[in-house]
């Protein structure tokens, strides 16, 4: 029998496709469940040999705490803005040999480029909770440039640099170079908001290596009494 178009179905055509829809649905969420399976095995791999979870759980917890206050004050400066500042300034010296462009851009260069060293470096020596300290750091770094960019015309931020004369804000330089001046303050939000993602995600990857590190003698292994993850 000839169908047209809105006339009646075949018997179980229907039906048919509501089981595709569902099959397919299913295969993805299995899809899922075996890529997080998979990821916390190769987690648990790389920790063994690792333990003292909690000392690790305490410098977690005061990392989240830095987030916390960056996320309420976007000008907010914790131990690693310290350390950002001075190698970025570090950044100006050793580029600025180079030539005036190099030098400017060579304090957001080593300011960004010193936790990627780190973290490459830690998980060459397959250290991941090392490796999410460094994610954390990035954030750290990428939330003060944001904040150095969207400076750029106010220009309100006092200055320090390690050479005498007036200092350059750098990204005034950078962004008036690039036609993009105007626009200072809608990028320095999202470069702020990229440190954010990168801080709350070294949290996650904390969280999760802490769970695949094994406990030292006289910690609790609460691991295999914990309830099994549903998908």
């Amino acid at each position: 029998m000839e169908r047209r178009e809105g006339g009646p179905r075949e018997p179980g055509e229907s039906g048919a496709g509501r089981r595709d829809v569902g099959e397919a649905s299913g295969t993805h969420g299995e899809e899922q469940a075996t890529w997080w399976r998979s990821f916390r095995l190769h987690l648990r791999r790389r920790a063994r040999g690792r333990r003292w979870r909690w000392p690790r759980l305490l410098l977690l917890l005061g990392l989240a705490w830095i987030l916390k206050e960056h996320l309420g004050d976007p000008a907010y400066a914790s131990l690693f803005g310290g350390i950002n500042l001075a190698i970025h300034e570090a950044g100006h010296l050793a580029l600025g040999w180079f030539g005036t462009t190099p030098g400017i851009l060579g304090g957001t260069i080593f300011e960004l480029g010193a936790p990627l060293a780190a973290g490459a470096a830690f998980h060459r020596q397959r250290d991941d909770f090392a490796v999410a300290v460094a994610l954390f750091w990035l954030g750290t770094a990428l939330a003060d440039v944001g904040l150095y960019a969207a400076d750029a015309r106010a220009r309100a931020i006092p200055l320090v640099s390690p050479v005498s004369g007036d200092p350059v804000h750098d990204w005034s330089w950078i962004l008036g170079r690039l036609g993009l001046l105007p626009y200072d303050r809608t990028i320095g939000a999202g470069i702020r908001g990229l440190g954010l993602l990168s801080m709350a995600g070294s949290l996650l990857l904390g969280a999760a290596v802490l769970r695949a590190i094994e406990p030292a003698e006289g910690e609790e292994d609460d691991r295999n009494n914990a309830p099994p993850l549903t998908y």
